[in-house]
Formats: C-alpha cells, structure tokens, sequence
C-alpha cells in the first residue's frame, strides 16, 4: 500500500510520496535533515526541490521547508535582527525535528549566516547532514530573483547578508557544492549521491 501526502498548491512546502507502510508495530526509523545554507540566491530552493523530487523517484519520504516562505507564511512580525534570524531558524529546527521523528527526510533551504544558528541547529537536530551552497555574492546579484539586492543597492534594505555584512562561509560542513560550477540538477545529484552513500537515508 502506497500513502500519498498532500502536495500544497500555493507554498513551496514540497513533497513525495512516502514508501510502503511499516509492519505494524514497527516504529519508523528517524529521517536525515539535510540543511541548505548559503547567500541569498545561491540557489538553496531550487536545490532544495531537486532532492524532493528525486527522493521521490527512490521512494523516500521528503518534505522541504524553505525559510524565505516561512516569513512569509508565519513570521510577518520577525524582523532582520540577530534575535529573530534565530527565532526563525529555531522555528524552522521544530518542524524538521516534528518530521524527521516519524521518518520522514526533510530538506531545509535557508540562510543561516549567523554562528548562533549554526550552532543551534547543530545541538538541537538529529540526522544533520550540513550543506553549503556555495556562489559568489557578484553572482548572486547577478541573479537576484527577489530584487532584493537591488534594494539593498539602492539604499532601501540595510541588513542584507551578503551585500551590508559579509557572508561567512559555514565550517565542518558535510558538502560543499557550488551553484556556479554546476547546475541545480547536478548539484542535488551529488547531495543524493553523498545521502544514499552515507547510509543518511533510510533505506526502509
């Protein structure tokens, strides 16, 4: 028997289906939470969808939350401040927790620049498997699909990451792939290759 999640229609929120049903009375073995991190429009949500997909094609349980859209959805009262940035990756870190215990795969895309965040995730998260998006911030401009280093430029936004404070690359990562070398596609077919490899997903 297959069970089928529910695809949202108006969020980025994706998902697969989920493979065949435990024995009954079996608990589900604990999902990987593969956490995205790099600049803004490196190309963390685009990568973050091609490792749904293609867990989806290798019957594996996944669902990705991207931290841009969860302002949008449920933060409209956090700010940019450092408090809040951890407030967000903390909120973020629950519902990853909340899927991965039932044995689902979850994929966070999200900026997390501050060494707090890091470290929070790195406490708080079983199953971590650290990703840094790499792009330069020449090329991220160059991008800019949100128009928000434009507003930055302009005056408008003064605590872009990246653009009014520098990005940190992350330390003790698990992988590291570059958005300007090579594809989104490509990018998530080394992160799948390196999940599967590791034994970090559940081979059910």
């Amino acid at each position: 028997m297959k069970i089928r999640f529910p695809t949202s229609s108006n969020s980025r929120f994706s998902y697969c289906q989920k493979p065949e049903a435990l024995h009954p009375g079996m608990l589900p073995i604990h999902g990987a939470v593969i956490w995205l991190m790099g600049p803004t429009a490196s190309g963390k949500t685009t990568i973050g969808k091609e490792i749904v997909k293609k867990l989806g094609r290798a019957s594996r349980a996944a669902v990705q939350y991207d931290g841009d859209e969860f302002r949008d959805q449920f933060g409209k009262n956090f700010g940019f401040s450092d408090t809040d940035r951890l407030a967000v990756v903390s909120s973020l870190t629950h519902f990853a927790n909340k899927w991965a215990s039932k044995g689902n795969n979850v994929v966070i895309s999200a900026l997390t620049a501050n060494e707090d965040t890091r470290t929070h995730i790195e406490k708080n998260i079983q199953g971590l498997v650290k990703v840094y998006v790499e792009c330069s911030i020449d090329e991220c401009i160059r991008r800019d699909p949100k128009g928000l280093y434009k507003r930055a430029i302009e005056g408008e936004i003064k605590s872009l990451i990246g653009f009014n404070s520098e990005y940190i690359a992350p330390q003790d990562v698990a992988l590291t792939v570059n958005t300007e070398k090579k594809t989104a596609t490509e990018c998530a077919d080394e992160i799948v290759r390196y999940l599967f490899s590791g034994k970090y997903i559940n081979l059910w």
